[in-house]
């Protein structure tokens, strides 16, 4: 449900499942799979917004459901977009302090220049994890130079459909199909004349170096896809056991680690220990761990062992 009050802002109505799903509930939630949610079918999920949430309209059009139309004053929604006003709000007062701080401590001193992520973190800040990629040389036939260095999902995806468009390539029984021509014949999966859009997607994805950035220092573009977080239960010294975040680092500069540090050792009231990255939180802190990602919208990057 996030990732598609977070796609809301940006779609443009009527638009397919097909294409909500690749162009927007992807990029939100990368590992999105219906069939683990309680809907197990995104028509079944859309039709729920529809008839019972009365968050959208809905109809089928040659067999896919297409929305037509969203309700911008549903109670779910004005919330969500009153919260993403709030974080911007947050982070703009934020920057504008940092900047007033530089230039009283003197634009020249690099010393005096402050970081873009914050040393603290507030229980209320979510962080996210935006994937990015680079088109390499064989894509340029629909990435051209002028394209940014990195490209979100949804942006690859309005690249890849610019071409489409321009050279007549979309079917005229089902756009969810593409024609495959000489350049995308190597993006094509078998010697299909036609293949699925999303497969194409796909496909280009996975073939593009990958890259990714993190909320808490967005002026960073990291090299890779992003390493998950494993929160570890593990025994020591017997009947002991102790909680490890590992590679936390990958999400928080050490000075946000110090802060969240503080913030475990007082909401577990136990001992907390910070290195190379990783943090160990005496006991097992598996629930308290669990629900302080959620709350982070990090819930998804988090994989749980039980030693």
């Amino acid at each position: 449900m996030d990732a598609f009050l977070r796609s809301v802002p940006h779609l443009e109505l009527p638009i397919s499942a097909s294409t909500l799903h690749s162009k927007h509930l992807k990029q939100y939630a990368k590992d999105l799979d219906f069939k683990n949610t309680k809907w197990k079918k995104l028509a079944k999920f859309l039709k729920t917004l529809d008839k019972d949430e009365k968050l959208i309209a809905t109809k089928d059009i040659k067999g896919e459901p297409q929305i037509m139309s969203v309700n911008k004053t549903h109670p779910r929604l004005v919330e969500h977009m009153e919260m993403v006003a709030a974080a911007a709000s947050s982070s703009a007062g934020k920057k504008a302090s940092k900047s007033a701080s530089a230039a009283s401590a003197g634009a020249g001193s690099a010393s005096a220049r402050p970081k873009s992520a914050a040393a603290s973190v507030s229980a209320a800040e979510k962080v996210t994890v935006t994937p990015l990629y680079q088109p390499v040389s064989a894509m340029s036939f629909a990435f051209p130079k002028t394209a940014p260095r990195y490209l979100t999902r949804c942006e690859v995806a309005q690249y890849l459909d610019a071409y489409y468009d321009a050279n007549n390539l979309v079917s005229t029984l089902n756009r969810r199909f593409i024609t495959v021509d000489m350049y995308l014949d190597k993006f094509a999966p078998g010697d299909q004349a036609t293949a699925k859009r999303d497969d194409l997607l796909a496909t280009v994805l996975d073939k593009m170096r990958k890259f990714h950035c993190v909320s808490t220092n967005p002026d960073e573009v990291l090299k890779g896809e992003f390493v998950r977080v494993v929160v570890s239960i593990e025994k020591r010294q017997g009947r002991k056991m102790v909680s490890v975040l590992k590679s936390l680092g990958a999400l928080f500069s050490p000075a946000q680690l110090a802060a969240l540090q503080q913030e475990f050792s007082v909401k577990c009231a136990t001992s907390v220990s910070v290195a190379d990255g990783h943090v160990l939180v005496q006991g097992d802190q598996s629930k308290f761990l669990l629900q302080w990602a959620q709350e982070k919208g990090i819930a998804h990057l988090v994989d749980v062992v039980k030693k």
